[in-house]
């Protein structure tokens, strides 16, 4: 039970994290944008206010040599967008509705009077983090718990068997790479983000051996297992919500394959033989499941990012080795599976929303 629970504690804290954050769910921003004449510019002056009547600053201001392109950001909701000549209200204020994820446009005529400009397009945030279609890459890095046990049988008649804990701590790096599906087919699952997954991670430490127990002449202990893991890989489908603002959840599962290594150690130069080490590389395959908080819209000059943090637990399963000595003696050693609890950090960065980006600053 101890061994179970230290596999699994990383993607349980995680998991618990984010079902709490997700019971206070807030809808992702929207933005609405005004572009400005240069002959409007000091002329007049422009200001967006909510349905509280509190003044919403700008965010930014895109410059060209045709004149500016306003832009403000909000909860989505209905606000009132107001002209004013110096200090002077011109004609009444002019309604406008800030929906999720979109950009809604607007421009300043000459006159003072505000024209909309069609229907809500995505926001530029919302192509560059938010629910569309498209592939993601990148690197990430973590550590785990290995979760073996090594039994070690000695099937020669006199000699006898024994088991050690060859779990430990080891840490990997490797990349991840994502493909959400467009929005056609998320809208009809209840809003949800549709997604399939892939994980490569190249571990670093090891081998872990131990010698536990005490079969030949040899001094001290001179019988045990180890085992080494080299490599996996994770292949999954999940679902992503926004749980607040930028912050994403998602939950996924799939199945793995781990190249695990297990080894039987037998030192028999005591009596005449030899240090005997047998060891069967194999990969294994078996289930896994996961859940990861992501930061989406985190720039890193200019570039979009994903920032996540994922726990993951796999379920691996036994792998076995034999061998028999020169002497005579042979050897098993059973190398129990397990939850295998992970903990995981990296960033994605998404393709196609570096080329919408370069289309969605002017329109």
């Amino acid at each position: 039970m101890n061994r179970f629970w230290r596999a699994v504690l990383p993607a349980l804290v995680i998991v618990l994290a984010t079902g709490f954050l997700g019971g206070n769910a807030y809808a992702a921003l929207g933005n609405t944008t005004v572009a400005v004449p240069n002959q409007s510019l000091n002329e007049f002056r422009l200001e967006l206010k909510n349905n509280a009547g509190q003044v919403v600053p700008e965010k930014k201001r895109d410059r060209d040599d045709r004149g500016a392109v306003i832009w403000w950001e909000g909860d989505p909701g209905d606000y009132t967008l107001s002209v004013y000549r110096g200090n002077t209200l011109v004609g009444t204020p002019t309604k406008v509705e800030i929906r999720e994820n979109r950009v809604t446009r607007a421009r300043l005529n000459t006159d003072g009077s505000i024209s909309m400009r069609g229907r809500a397009a995505r926001t530029q945030e919302a192509r560059r983090t938010g629910p569309l279609s498209g592939f993601s890459f990148g690197p990430l890095a973590g550590f785990g718990r290995t979760p073996t046990d090594g039994d070690v049988t000695a099937r020669t008649p006199g000699l006898t068997t024994g088991s050690t804990d060859l779990g430990d701590t080891i840490g990997f790096a490797g990349f991840d790479a994502r493909y959400r599906f467009g929005p056609s087919i998320t809208d009809q699952l209840l809003g949800m983000q549709l997604f399939v997954m892939g994980t490569y991670m190249h571990y670093f430490g090891g081998p872990f051996e131990r010698a536990f127990l005490n079969l030949h002449p040899t001094a001290g202990d001179d019988t045990g297992a180890g085992a080494v893991e080299n490599w996996a890989m994770l292949f999954g489908v999940g679902t992503q919500l926004n749980i607040w603002q930028r912050l994403g959840l998602s939950l996924m599962f799939g199945f793995h394959l781990k190249n695990q290594t297990t080894i039987a150690l037998g030192d028999e130069s005591g009596g005449g033989g030899q240090a005997n080490r047998f060891h069967s590389t194999e990969t294994l395959v078996g289930p896994w499941l996961g859940a990861e908080l992501d930061y989406k819209d985190y720039c890193i000059f200019g570039t979009p990012v994903v920032l996540f943090a994922r726990g993951a637990v796999m379920f691996v399963p036994d792998q076995t080795v034999r061998g028999t000595s020169s002497l005579g003696f042979n050897y098993d050693v059973n190398a129990k599976g397990g939850p295998e609890g992970m903990a995981m950090f990296g960033a994605r960065f998404p393709l196609q929303p570096i080329l919408n980006k370069i289309s969605s600053d002017r329109f």
